[in-house]
This record gives C-alpha cells, sequence and structure tokens, in this order.
C-alpha cells in the first residue's frame, strides 16, 4: 500500500465544530439530508469521527444574505462537531463553499478535552449514599467559630474586658503626664527655695505691691490729672 493512501496519523487530529447557516423551509431541510451523508463519508474515509450534529433552530437574520439571485432573512442553524485532521477539514469547507443550500459556515478548534454537560455526567455518576456524615471536620469547625466570634464583634461591639483594658491604658497615660507636671513644680520650688524666696517673702511681697501702685500706674495718675486741672482753667477769650 502506498503512504499516499494511509490515513493521517491521529496525533494531528484535532476537535472541530463546524457552525451551518443554511436556507430555511422544508424544502431545504429535505436537502439538508443528502449533503450531511456525503459529508460524513468523506469523513469517514479520512478516519475522522463524527462527534456530535445538533439543529439549533430557526432564526431571523440580523441582515440579509444573498445567494444566487436571492435574498434570503431567515435561515436555518447547525453545529457539527468532528474530530478530523487539517486535511479533512478542508475537505468539509470546499464542499460547504460549493453547496447552494448552506448561506454561511464557520469552523472553530475547540479543546482537546470535550465538553460534557452535568446531566450526562450525572448518569453515570453514582448517587451520594443517604446516611452521609454531615458534621464538619475540626478545620471547618475552627473556621466558622472564628467566623461567629468576628460577626458578633461586629453586631455587639467591645467586650467588657476590651472597655477594662482601655480604660486603663487611658489611666496610665493620664498619670504619667500628671508625673511630669508635678516633677516641673517641684523643680521650681527648688529654684524658688535656692533664691531665698519662701511662702511667707511671697506673700509679703505680693500685699506690698496690692497697697501702693507701681511707678508706671503713678505716673499715668499724674498725668491724667495734670490734663484735667488745664482743661478746668479759664481761656483768654473767657
Amino acid at each position: 500500500m502506498s503512504s499516499s493512501s494511509c490515513p493521517p496519523l491521529r496525533s494531528t487530529f484535532f476537535i472541530c465544530q463546524v457552525i451551518l447557516v443554511t436556507q430555511a423551509g422544508e424544502a431545504s431541510s429535505k436537502l439538508f439530508k443528502p449533503l450531511m451523508t456525503k459529508l460524513c463519508q468523506n469523513l469517514w474515509r479520512t478516519g475522522a469521527q463524527v462527534a456530535d450534529l445538533q439543529a439549533w433552530g430557526q432564526r431571523d437574520l440580523a441582515y440579509r444574505i444573498r445567494k444566487q439571485g436571492v435574498n434570503h432573512y431567515h435561515a436555518q442553524y447547525y453545529s457539527l462537531l468532528v474530530h478530523c485532521s487539517p486535511k479533512a477539514l478542508l475537505e468539509v469547507k470546499e464542499e460547504l463553499n460549493n453547496s447552494d443550500l448552506v448561506l454561511r459556515h464557520m469552523a472553530l478548534k475547540k479543546s482537546y478535552k470535550p465538553e460534557v454537560s452535568k446531566a450526562k455526567i450525572a448518569k453515570f455518576r453514582e448517587p451520594p449514599p443517604t446516611d452521609l456524615d454531615l458534621i464538619p471536620d475540626e478545620i471547618e469547625s475552627l473556621k466558622y467559630e472564628y467566623r461567629n466570634l468576628v460577626m458578633q464583634r461586629i453586631f455587639e461591639g467591645r467586650s467588657a474586658r476590651d472597655l477594662l483594658s482601655e480604660q486603663l491604658s487611658r489611666h496610665r497615660l493620664v498619670s504619667t503626664h500628671r508625673l511630669k507636671n508635678m516633677e516641673q513644680v517641684l523643680f521650681e520650688i527648688d529654684r524658688l527655695k535656692d533664691a531665698g524666696v519662701t511662702l511667707s517673702t511671697f506673700k509679703e511681697k505680693e500685699s506690698r505691691l496690692r497697697a501702693r501702685p507701681s511707678a508706671v500706674t503713678a505716673a499715668v495718675i499724674a498725668d491724667a490729672a495734670a490734663a484735667a486741672a488745664r482743661d478746668a482753667l479759664p481761656t483768654p477769650e473767657q
């Protein structure tokens, strides 16, 4: 057997989704089956596999599509999922381009892992046992306990212990300021004692200052009295 007749290597295959936009109507639906039969036979000949074929229904087009002198405003949508080689995909595209039934088509390369719906997975998955232990493990219990404590702190506010700690801290701060002020006062008293000033001498000096006005105050009073006397004297015109 020649190398040209051998099918392509499986390593070059990929999953491809071909979206078809065909003419709408009963006549077009009858022509679609022969087209798909021919496409599948060509794919199988190259070693490809047809995984799925879905009809997405008839829809209105956003804009008209003109083909063979006819304007189309409605179309039928199909989805073809195949596992083929790049050469086989080119043959499929060429066949679709030559078909009058197909208005538009587009090939999308999919990931190698096929997408399976949850409904299909549930058919092959065993249901969970009815007597399943719903008690969380130790880590889950600690996580929920921490979350409850945080929510309690948010909604209920600070606890009595937190308030007491805050009051003690505030008391220590005030006591520290008072101690510094007391040290300053004691330092000033020591300076006054070194200068020979006692409490008795300070009171005597204060009483003397209150008994007689200062020199500046006496001068101001004398100036005011002299100005009043000048104003009281008669002028030459009088």
